[in-house]
């Protein structure tokens, strides 16, 4: 098998005023050796990813640092993009959210590590807003990509469907979201910047990523409780709700299944490195 050398690029771009609101620089690392794991899942949980990070400079760890009793104001503020792939080829985005924790070890010095611990919406879970309220039936879909329009992220609505009469939302952006998927019957999930909402019983509207042993798939579908669990090559193009297409001989795993939780597990600079998707799926409940 050829040597396929990995490449995993971090931007950082630092948040200033009381809650990050303030674009500030941007930090961007590449060429580290980099370890990265993200992980998804269907319900309220955000998208949370951890990464390590070897060899940064001294000025860059104290600039990025957010633990300890003073630091841990910027907690939060911080956006940072990872984005993938293999060396020489355009990379693609695998996590954009906001850093929660980032500090260095140094007991594995001369090279030290720089962790970091993020979530899709770190900020928006503690930054009080005003609540949302309307006097009238208020489409849902209207309400979900307001409140996505507040946080800055794109909107998918997957065919969602119905009406709110007088609906009150209070408490935070993500509150507020948890309250209306809750009262409209839908999922949700956020992840590489976009807020996407689809009906409880279904999926995205995404055409349906093929999994086969001959392209992408590592070893066999393993059967849960309720479904599969499938690893194979990192594939940017999977998200949670998002349907797949399992190529198997094993009946019981072949045809359609959507997404309902995902793991990405990848390491750049690091010859035999991870670079794996693990993807838990159920059926569609409409077939």
């Amino acid at each position: 098998m050829s040597f396929i050398k990995r490449r995993i690029d971090v931007t950082i771009s630092l948040g200033e005023g009381q809650f990050g609101d303030q674009k500030g620089p941007d930090v961007t690392l590449t060429g580290h050796r980099v370890q990265v794991v993200v992980v998804s899942y269907n319900g309220d949980a955000q998208a949370q990813m951890q990464m390590r990070i070897y060899g940064l400079p001294q000025d860059v760890i104290n600039k990025l640092t957010t633990v300890g009793p003073v630091l841990t104001q910027r907690r939060g503020q911080n956006r940072i993009l990872v984005e993938a792939g293999d060396a020489g080829q355009a990379l693609s985005v695998l996590y954009e959210g906001k850093i929660d924790q980032a500090w260095a070890d140094y007991n594995q010095a001369p090279e030290v590590v720089f962790y970091v611990t993020a979530l899709a919406e770190a900020s928006a879970a503690l930054k009080p807003v005003p609540a949302r309220s309307y006097r009238t039936a208020v489409s849902v879909v209207d309400v979900a990509r307001d409140i996505a329009t507040s946080l800055g992220l794109a909107f998918e609505s997957n065919q969602v469907e119905g009406r709110l009469v007088n609906p009150y939302f209070p408490g935070t952006a993500i509150d507020q979201l948890r309250a209306l998927a809750k009262a409209a019957r839908f999922n949700y999930t956020i992840e590489g910047g976009i807020l996407a909402i689809w009906p409880w019983d279904g999926g995205r509207q995404n055409d349906a990523i093929a999994i086969d042993s001959a392209t992408n798939m590592i070893g066999y579908p393993a059967f849960t409780g309720g479904g599969i669990v499938v690893r194979v090559l990192y594939e940017p193009r999977l998200g949670v709700g998002k349907k797949v297409q399992v190529v198997s001989v094993n009946e019981g795993a072949h045809g359609e299944w959507i997404v309902v939780s995902l793991v990405h597990s990848l390491d750049a600079e690091s010859p035999g490195g991870a670079w794996v998707s693990e993807i838990m799926c159920v059926r569609s409940f409409n077939g």
